[in-house]
């Protein structure tokens, strides 16, 4: 048995009654990271057990957002052999961050680390379908939802608010027209000017004139007038082909 370093991160396993049994202690912080990571994987990926799985975290002095992390890594790599973890002893204050972050779905990569390379592009098309599938749904939902209400006011025109409606309508529709227009103008302006320098040399040179006017335009908003005086010739000026 090995002798427990105050600061340093310790996970032992013994097996009893067929049962994977976890010891931790000490400080599982992001200090610790390195080591922590090396044990947890060395655990998970060889279990020296094939029956359930129990860590004691009763001797665990310090615990972070990182020890926590590694200890839901622990469960789900021992979940995914059939091995489900059960923690015990763990401090009250660390319970919420635990739970908290046991919610937090895996990550893909995570998820799949240690699969068949071959079937990953599979998997990869059946996690995209899955979210397209998803979407669809909310999609579908909030359809649904709006085709309801409809139905409700149409139903029961005493409930409709038409004083209400005008003023969402107000807020959400007409006052979005100037940030609209603005961002509109703007976009349109930035792929001008992006145009013009890329065809400047490769199209006839009343096209370049007019490209190259536009982005002038947008830059006044920048600029003051006696300098728009002195870009507007340089506008109307192809660039030269060469000698």
């Amino acid at each position: 048995m090995e002798d427990v370093v105050a600061g340093t991160p310790l996970l032992e396993a013994h097996t009893a009654d067929g049962e994977l049994r976890l010891t931790a202690a000490a400080a599982w912080t992001a200090p610790h990271a390195a080591e922590l990571e090396r044990r947890v994987e060395e655990f998970a990926l060889n279990p020296p057990a094939d029956g359930g799985a129990t860590i004691d975290m009763q001797g665990v002095e310090r615990f972070d957002t990182y020890g926590a992390l590694l200890l839901v890594k622990l469960a789900r790599l021992l979940k995914a052999r059939g091995q489900p973890l059960r923690v015990t002893a763990l401090a009250d204050r660390y319970q919420g961050l635990l739970h908290e972050l046991q919610r937090i779905e895996p990550a893909a990569g995570e998820a799949s680390r240690g699969g068949n390379g071959i079937l990953a592009p599979l998997e990869w098309l059946g996690r995209g379908a899955s979210d397209v599938g998803r979407i669809l749904a909310n999609l579908v939902n909030m359809v649904g939802a709006l085709a309801v209400a409809i139905l409700a006011v149409l139903a029961r025109p005493a409930t409709f608010r038409l004083t209400s409606a005008v003023h969402q309508l107000d807020r959400v529709a007409w006052q979005a027209v100037p940030i609209i227009l603005l961002i509109t103008f703007l976009i349109g302006g930035i792929i001008s000017n992006r145009a013009s320098s890329t065809f400047a040399s490769s199209v006839p040179t009343t096209m370049w004139s007019t490209w190259s006017a536009f982005s002038c335009c947008v830059r006044l908003g920048s600029s003051s007038s006696p300098s728009w005086w002195r870009v507007a010739p340089a506008a109307r000026t192809p660039p030269s082909s060469g000698p």
